[in-house]
C-alpha cells in the first residue's frame, strides 16, 4: 500500500508540473532559432529593416508616410507574394512586386495615429514565392503618439461609470505591454477588474490606480503573449463598472500574420 502510495503521489506532482509547463508551438520556436527564416532573405536587400514615425506625433496629427528601399541581390527572379502587418494603423504598399536581379523597388508603410496612441513596435512581414509560412524578412515602424486634447475626446467609450479612451485594442505574436486611459464619472470609488475566460493565449490586467475615485484619471493595463496561431477578436470583460458584461468589455484583436 506504501509503495501506491508514493506512485499516486508522483502521478499527481507530474501533473501540477504539466499544467505549469507552456508548450511553444514549434513555427515560434523556429522564428526564434532561425533569424534569415527562409531562402529569399538574403537576396533582399534593405536600406533600413526599422524606421521611427516623426517626433512629435499625435492622434490629431496626419497619418505618415515612411519608405523602405529595397533591392534584389541575387541573380534570379524575386516575387513578392503578400506583405502582412501586425496591426491596421499601418497600410503597406509596394512600388513593384516582381524584382529582377539588381532591380529596387520601394515599400511604402503609412502609419495612421487616429487611435492609436502610445509608445509600441508595429511589425511587417514580408513573403515571397520561396518563402513557404515562413517571411522572407520583418521590417518594423517604431512609433511614438501623444493623446489627443480634450476631456470628451479622450473619453469616448462609456462602460456604466467608466469611461474609456478606446474599447479596441490589436495586438502581434510578441510580448505587449497596452494602457488605456479611463475615467471615473460616477461619484463613487471603482475598482475594475477583468474575465480573462474568453481570451485563449495570456493576458495579465490591472488598474492603476487600483482603486479609481471619482473623478479621477486612471490606466487600465494590459499584458499579452500571443502566438502566431492566435488570430481573431476576444471578448475581456470588465467588472467594476457598473455596466453589463455585454456592455463593459474591450475587444482584443489579432490579426494573422
Amino acid at each position: 500500500m506504501k509503495r501506491f502510495g508514493i506512485i499516486a503521489a508522483c502521478v499527481a506532482f507530474c501533473q501540477v508540473l504539466s499544467a505549469q509547463i507552456r508548450t511553444v508551438p514549434a513555427q515560434r520556436l523556429q522564428e526564434q532559432v532561425n533569424p534569415r527564416l527562409c531562402a529569399d532573405s538574403a537576396a533582399l536587400s534593405f536600406d533600413f529593416k526599422e524606421l521611427d514615425t516623426p517626433s512629435g506625433l499625435s492622434e490629431d496629427s496626419d497619418p505618415v508616410c515612411l519608405e523602405f528601399p529595397l533591392r534584389n541581390v541575387s541573380g534570379r527572379e524575386i516575387s513578392i507574394d503578400r506583405i502582412t502587418c501586425s496591426c491596421s494603423c499601418v497600410k503597406v504598399s509596394l512600388s513593384q512586386q516582381v524584382l529582377s536581379p539588381g532591380q529596387e523597388a520601394l515599400l511604402s508603410a503609412v502609419y495612421y495615429p487616429k487611435g492609436h496612441p502610445g509608445k509600441f513596435q508595429r511589425r511587417i512581414y514580408i513573403y515571397t514565392s520561396a518563402s513557404g509560412q515562413y517571411p522572407a524578412a520583418v521590417l518594423k515602424v517604431n512609433a511614438d503618439v501623444a493623446w489627443n486634447t480634450g476631456v470628451e475626446a479622450e473619453y469616448p467609450y462609456v462602460c456604466g461609470g467608466l469611461r474609456l479612451r478606446r474599447k479596441a485594442v490589436e495586438i502581434s505574436s510578441r510580448l505587449e505591454n497596452i494602457h488605456i486611459r479611463c475615467f471615473n464619472s460616477s461619484p463613487n470609488p471603482m475598482t475594475v477588474t477583468a474575465q480573462t475566460a474568453f481570451v485563449p493565449f495570456p493576458l495579465t490586467f490591472r488598474c492603476k490606480p487600483e482603486t479609481l475615485p471619482p473623478g479621477e484619471e486612471g490606466v487600465l493595463i494590459i499584458e499579452t503573449d500571443a502566438e502566431p496561431s492566435h488570430s481573431g477578436e476576444f471578448p475581456l470583460i470588465l467588472s467594476g463598472t457598473g455596466a453589463r458584461p455585454s456592455e463593459s468589455k474591450i475587444m482584443i484583436m489579432k490579426n494573422k500574420e
